[in-house]
């Protein structure tokens, strides 16, 4: 016999279901204390925060679930009957996205179906994921016993369902439409809530950059060309350097950073549903105001970063983060080979990553000035902003003990760099 206690929002059991074996060999379902309110969702007191919520048929699966995934589950506590009740408990726990995964059968169809509608009338996207290798009659269960599934292979069938939405329906009439001001982490060049991109060829000091961006955000006491600030945290998502290593020896050369501002993730991931959730969950809980993601083709795994539907679906999950928490995210490129000269052309991948970004720019090594003398000086050259004006290149100098340090505004551009390539 097994007891599934349901809760109130607040964590107050109310309701306790019980599931038992008969000796024919079946099993019998029944309440030993009736659920108070009527559609009140399993496990519903622990989807508050949760941007995304997994639904199962039956509290076994959402139990069994939740421990091999670590993700929370749900499920209607009346079988397969949903109604505005229960989805509504989910709307007011502030859920954005919903994944069904049903049971192998014509039940476990129907049952997928009508959360499906009944979360699109709430406005609430979803996902119906189908278990390969499940014989008819199977649920999630036999797909982690007989049938072997794994975590990896469940975020693979997670990651290619298609979303189902509707059409947005919030039409504005724009005399109606208050202006929303956009918020920066470094004026005119990193704005919140959006993607800006650093992009160059290797060893054109891109990383110090972000390093150094992330020194001056922590102590508050700001940028070139910006005042003091509020204090601003960064987490890092490393995909080549360590933060045993690289980051933390670098950050060790400022001699004023605040590192307990400073987060680094220090595990190669990839942005899919389950990572991207974790990620959300990360900035959610420390307060995170940027996300450094160096370099950005290292989280994409076996996706075609040359293809822009997919790129642009995967950062759209990342932008949405950034939107909520009103986290700036900086992504680091490299540059690829071609002999074009407009910028946008040379970042690596599809031209979605910077058709994406708001904020561009473009770091580079300067070896000559202008009379053809040489000149040894890294040059960062802002060349896109679609929310503020450009801002002046800036000259920065690394010294062969690896030291940081901004210089000046300086005359030089992204033709000089092209140049010296």
């Amino acid at each position: 016999m097994k007891e599934h206690l349901y809760h109130d929002p607040y964590g107050k059991v109310i309701g306790i279901k019980v599931r038992e074996k008969t000796p024919q060999g079946g099993k019998k379902i029944w309440w030993k204390k009736p659920l108070e309110k009527v559609g009140m969702p399993y496990n519903v007191h622990k989807l508050g925060g949760k941007r995304i919520v997994f639904i199962l048929e039956g509290e076994k699966c959402c139990d069994l679930f939740e421990s091999f995934t670590g993700w929370t589950a749900t499920c209607s506590p009346n079988g397969s009957t949903v109604d505005s009740n229960t989805i509504s408990y989910i709307k007011m726990q502030k859920v954005e996205r919903c994944v069904i995964i049903p049971d192998n059968d014509k039940p476990g169809e129907e049952y997928a179906k009508t959360w499906a509608s009944e979360l699109l009338k709430a406005e609430i996207p979803c996902k119906i994921v189908k278990l390969k290798s499940l014989w008819p009659g199977e649920d999630f269960e036999q797909w982690i016993g007989e049938r072997r599934g794994t975590l990896p292979m469940l975020k693979g069938h997670i990651k290619h369902a298609p979303l189902i939405q509707m059409p947005s329906q919030k039409l504005m009439r724009m005399d109606t439409v208050e202006p929303v001001a956009v918020d920066w982490v470094w004026d005119s060049k990193i704005p919140k809530g959006f993607m800006s991109l650093m992009f160059g060829m290797p060893g054109t000091m891109k990383s110090y950059v972000s390093i150094a961006m992330a020194v001056g955000l922590s102590t508050g006491k700001g940028l070139p060309m910006q005042k003091e600030c509020d204090p601003v945290r960064t987490l890092f998502l490393l995909g080549e350097d360590s933060a045993r290593g690289v980051l933390i020896n670098r950050l060790n050369k400022f001699p004023d950073v605040n590192l307990s501002n400073i987060y680094a993730y220090d595990d190669p991931l990839v942005f899919d549903e389950g990572n991207l959730h974790e990620i959300n969950k990360m900035v959610k809980q420390n307060g995170i105001g940027m996300i450094v993601v160096d370099p950005l083709n290292a989280f994409f795994g076996n996706v075609d970063t040359h293809k822009d539907s997919v790129v642009r679906e995967v950062l759209s999950e990342l932008l949405l983060t950034c939107r909520e928490n009103n986290t700036a995210l900086l992504a680091i490129s490299h540059m690829n080979k071609s002999q074009i000269t407009e910028n946008i052309y040379r970042v690596s991948g599809t031209s979605g990553i910077p058709a994406l970004s708001r904020s561009i720019f473009l770091v580079g090594k300067i070896t000559e000035d202008l009379n053809g003398k040489p000149y040894d000086r890294f040059i960062m050259v802002h060349v896109k902003n679609n929310l503020s004006r450009m801002t002046p290149s800036l000259e920065f100098k690394v010294d062969k003990e690896g030291n940081f340090r901004w210089v000046e505004q300086t005359k030089y551009g992204d033709k000089d760099i092209y140049k010296q390539l």
